[in-house]
């Protein structure tokens, strides 16, 4: 099925039509007119239209593999898998061609070059500590390596941010094209205005059909292209007939549409982790974040687990860092089938989770953290080699209960960890209460 079909009648032809139906002795200085004029408008509109898109396309691609590649660093700190300095290799060699491209869609635009470049050096500082780490021949457990990987994810997090300010760049460049294409368009409503004015008692209504057929597309086009420019990916643009302004509107909707679906994957991609599905650490915060804001502005509470596998690194050792994988996504999809859909499920790092409880106080917490605990125990995780038995500690902690920041309930929820790990895994422990109550644990001694 063709996504266009052949005009039936073009503009040009609809544009003669009317001239000649205005009036005869202006039929070859229109026809002359309109060949000048007809270039200048449409491609006025569709250079906007197509250079934005692609350049915006562009920078969405880079900002994804900038991501992309800061993951095989942080799965080597987690499984020590050599395997991971080629993929960061690969990587790192599309990541820098991608920098060049867009750099080189940008030449003459100093401002939009020095942000790229910008956005390059984090790049190149990020990479750089990562091709230490994957230097280390036993990253695994290594304290400095741990910290080395949170200056590297400050750089990524950094070019991120810097290639996000191209697309307000990429905003203000297209009006300004805008405001040119638009002046265009104005000649053109004054030279058909014009032609009206010698014309109007003989076609007055040729000369609004002709108006409508022209400037009512024309505006659309424009309105659309403004509102791509400032971000508004799901507006489409609608032309009636069969000429070239239609096949135009569908170009601009067919880029709409694949801009739109690079956006959401990008986000896809910035929010959630790769192995398990849920939430990542830098979402997790963002969550956090505001969860302690809707607590500040209207006193809700909530509360935040903080679980650990038990002996993870065992079966890393004796059954594969694959096992590992499906022993991770395995326990993930038991968490998630244990809380609410209200609740935030994240992957905190490495082997450890944790759970956002909004509208929760911290007995109900400790329940669902019992929960989860009897749900991830009662039966092994099957793999191929066989059945492995999996168990969890829990930490939890709870705002207003326990802290008043972020900082406060993730301090508190990882000293309820260390304490339910040292108290023997395989349960859940509260924080220790304002108040000078003990601790509460639940699950096997």
């Amino acid at each position: 099925m063709k996504l266009f079909r052949a005009p039936k009648r073009s503009l040009r032809v609809n544009l003669v039509m009317g001239v000649v139906a205005m009036l005869l002795p202006w039929i070859m200085f229109v026809l002359l007119g309109g060949k000048l004029l007809y270039p200048q408008v449409i491609g006025a509109f569709e250079n906007v239209v197509q250079k934005t898109g692609t350049d915006m396309h562009a920078v969405m691609s880079l900002q994804a593999l900038v991501l992309k590649a800061a993951m095989p660093p942080n799965d080597y700190l987690i499984h020590g898998d050599p395997a991971e300095r080629q993929n960061f290799a690969r990587l790192s060699r599309e990541t820098e061609q991608a920098f060049e491209a867009v750099l080189g869609n940008y030449s003459g635009m100093p401002e939009q070059q020095n942000t790229v470049r910008s956005a390059q050096e984090a790049w190149q500082q990020a990479s750089l500590i990562a091709e230490a780490l994957l230097a280390l021949p036993r990253p695994v457990g290594d304290a400095a390596a741990a910290r080395d990987m949170q200056r590297m994810d400050a750089h990524i997090e950094n070019a991120h941010e810097l290639l996000n300010r191209i697309h307000g760049l990429a905003q203000r460049r297209s009006t300004e094209q805008l405001v040119q294409a638009s002046a265009v368009m104005q000649q053109v409503m004054f030279l058909i205005a014009a032609i009206f004015s010698v014309s109007l008692a003989m076609a007055a209504a040729s000369g609004f059909g002709l108006a409508r057929a022209i400037l009512v597309p024309l505006r659309a086009l424009e309105e659309g292209a403004s509102r791509l420019g400032a971000g508004d990916l799901s507006h489409r643009v609608s032309v009636d007939g069969q000429d070239e302004l239609r096949q135009l509107a569908g170009t601009f909707n067919a880029m709409a549409e694949r801009l739109q679906k690079s956006q959401a994957a990008l986000e896809e991609l910035s929010a959630h982790d790769g192995l398990t599905g849920l939430y990542n650490h830098r979402e997790f915060q963002r969550r956090l974040a505001e969860e302690v804001e809707r607590h500040h502005r209207y006193e809700r509470p909530f509360s935040l687990l903080m679980l650990d596998l038990d002996h993870f690194k065992k079966v890393n050792d004796t059954h594969g860092h694959q096992a590992g994988d499906e022993v991770l996504r395995a326990v993930a999809n038991r968490i998630r089938a244990e809380v609410r859909p209200a609740d935030h499920v994240a992957r905190y790092g490495g082997e450890e989770f944790a759970v956002i409880l909004s509208e929760t106080l911290g007995p109900g917490a400790l329940a669902v953290a019992e929960r989860i605990c009897a749900a991830i125990a009662a039966r092994p995780v099957a793999l191929a080699e066989g059945a492995v038995p999996i168990t969890v500690s829990i930490g939890v902690a709870a705002i207003p209960e326990d802290a008043e920041s972020g900082e406060q309930v993730i301090a508190a929820a990882d000293q309820s960890l260390y304490a339910a790990k040292n108290a023997g895994r395989n349960r859940a422990i509260r924080h220790k209460p304002v108040f000078g109550q003990p601790a509460s644990y639940l699950g096997n001694p």
